[in-house]
């Protein structure tokens, strides 16, 4: 399953160092217009412990949800499978570290996050091999550590026909709140929220789910 799901993450790399740019361009600054995605960031900051360490995990080009929550001033990473995105994000966001690694690959040592941010990430995996991701943020995590998921609600499960108007074909996966919330408890989490939201005008019409989580002590 492993090789098959790094197949299928290769895609998405290739995909991401090909939109990096365009992605960059078009939502490096979607916090501002975000009120809601603001907000529940604020709420997970609020109960992180002192001195927390945090990873963006899936951070893009722009790695802007990381920076939300690291100009708070909290340690704050992030990690990408595309080595452009890094690339981009390490020169758009000066003073915050990135690597690039596959989720499955991921070298961060055992228990040693307070948090982890995954906006739209583990949609690049199918449904059902996403526990092997999620079982490798449940390690990284301190006991009690904290975890947030975003998602696109929806049924879609598959290669994409294009992104952003390129011809590249990343697998994508759309997720109810019931799935959502069955596939984070059987790698080991406690559902401590979940709520959706209605897309903004500036985005494609999903809706989003929203789920905070912590590792099981």
């Amino acid at each position: 399953m492993e090789d098959a799901t790094k197949v299928i993450h290769q895609k998405a790399r290739d995909a991401f160092d090909v939109i990096a740019e365009k992605y960059h361009v078009l939502f490096k600054d979607e916090m501002k217009e975000k009120p809601y995605d603001r907000t529940y960031l604020d709420n997970f900051c609020s109960l992180l412990p002192e001195n927390a360490l945090v990873c963006d995990a899936g951070c893009g080009p722009s790695g802007h949800v990381g920076r939300y929550i690291f100009d708070k001033g909290i340690n704050t990473f992030g990690i990408d499978i595309s080595p452009r995105c890094i690339e981009l994000a390490r020169t758009y966001n000066p003073g915050m570290q990135f690597q690039c690694t596959d989720f499955l690959d991921w070298q961060q040592p055992f228990e040693t996050l307070d948090g982890i941010v995954s906006f739209y990430s583990i949609i690049y995996t199918p449904r059902n091999a996403v526990g092997d991701i999620l079982s490798v943020f449940h390690d990284k995590l301190k006991k009690e550590g904290q975890l947030v998921v975003v998602v696109k609600k929806g049924v879609f499960e598959g290669y994409q026909s294009s992104v952003l108007g390129y011809d590249v074909h990343p697998y994508f996966t759309e997720y109810s709140k019931e799935t959502l919330q069955d596939v984070l408890e059987d790698a080991g989490f406690q559902i401590l929220d979940v709520s959706q939201r209605k897309a903004y005008s500036q985005e494609i019409d999903n809706q989003r789910i929203y789920c905070r989580c912590k590792k099981r002590s």
